[in-house]
């Protein structure tokens, strides 16, 4: 009974001196204001609907286990839609690199307007991707939107091997196993 009055003393304890700096943070006129949120659109086709981007990095391509794909969904005002939706994978026509066992196309997606062209375009994680003599390396595929959608032509490949990229592609390095886009340098 003694250890049980003790340990509901130090939790009572922690909740009051906790409780004030919690609630001055969440009253208190000296707090910073956050920034407003902005959005991320995922507007591949700019029709001014979202649309939806589904890695599945596990997917087989012919007789390439884990491979990976993304399946993207379009948005329209009365919502999401199977129709017209596309698959693609780096056998895809256009898209850098090729399917191969153990790739996980997919596995990390990020999305921004990268060419500056008002259309979303997608980044696509490929951490299983060999480099050079790297097993695993990594690499990151970039998919250009366009008024049809997203494309594989002019897509984009890139890995630590990649001129002016700051590093070397070594192995189990996974590069693209996780992505972010934001407005760095704003």
């Amino acid at each position: 009974m003694q250890m049980r009055r003790s340990v509901a003393v130090l939790v009572l304890g922690l909740v009051v001196g906790v409780w004030p700096a919690a609630s001055g943070a969440t009253h208190g006129s000296t707090a910073r204001q956050a920034a407003p949120a902005r959005s991320l659109q995922a507007d591949f086709n700019n029709d001014g609907a979202d649309d939806l981007a589904v890695g599945v990095p596990l997917d087989s391509v012919g007789a390439m286990v884990g491979a990976g794909a993304v399946n993207v969904l379009y948005g329209s005002a009365s919502g999401l839609a199977g129709v017209g939706s596309q698959l693609f994978n780096q056998d895809t026509p256009g898209v850098p690199g090729v399917s191969e066992a153990d790739d996980g196309f997919g596995s990390a997606l990020a999305t921004g307007d990268f060419n500056h062209d008002t259309f979303a375009d997608l980044a696509a994680g490929v951490p299983g991707e060999g480099v050079g003599t790297a097993v695993a390396g990594g690499a990151v595929n970039v998919l250009h939107g366009s008024a049809s959608g997203l494309t594989g032509t002019g897509s984009q490949l890139f890995t630590l091997d990649t001129p002016g990229a700051p590093g070397t592609a070594d192995p189990l390095d996974s590069f693209g196993g996780g992505l972010a886009t934001a407005d760095f340098d704003q």
